[in-house]
C-alpha cells in the first residue's frame, strides 16, 4: 500500500466528518477480526474527490467469517444522500 492509498477506515472517518455520523473506526476493539480486516482494505477513493453520493470500490476479496470458502468479491460501498 502506498502512502497515498486510503483504506475503508479513512473513508468512514471522512463520512463522520462530513455528515456528523458515528461510524465505527479502527482499532474496533472487541469487533470480530474479519471486520477489522475489512476496515483495513484499500479503497479507490481519495479525499480530494467530489463529495458523495458515489460508489467506492474496495480492493480485493473479503472473508466475512475469517476462514472457510465463503468470500465476497467486487465489494463496493455505496454512499447516498437524501
Amino acid at each position: 500500500m502506498s502512502s497515498s492509498s486510503k483504506i475503508v477506515d479513512d473513508l468512514m472517518l471522512r463520512l463522520n466528518q462530513i455528515y456528523c455520523l458515528s461510524l465505527p473506526l479502527l482499532p474496533l476493539t472487541g469487533w470480530p477480526a474479519a471486520v477489522v480486516t475489512l476496515w483495513n482494505k484499500v479503497v479507490d477513493w481519495l479525499p480530494g474527490e467530489p463529495p458523495p453520493p458515489q460508489t467506492v470500490v474496495v480492493e480485493g476479496t473479503w472473508k466475512p467469517f475469517g476462514s472457510g470458502n465463503f468470500v465476497f468479491e467486487d465489494l463496493r460501498i455505496n454512499i447516498y444522500r437524501d
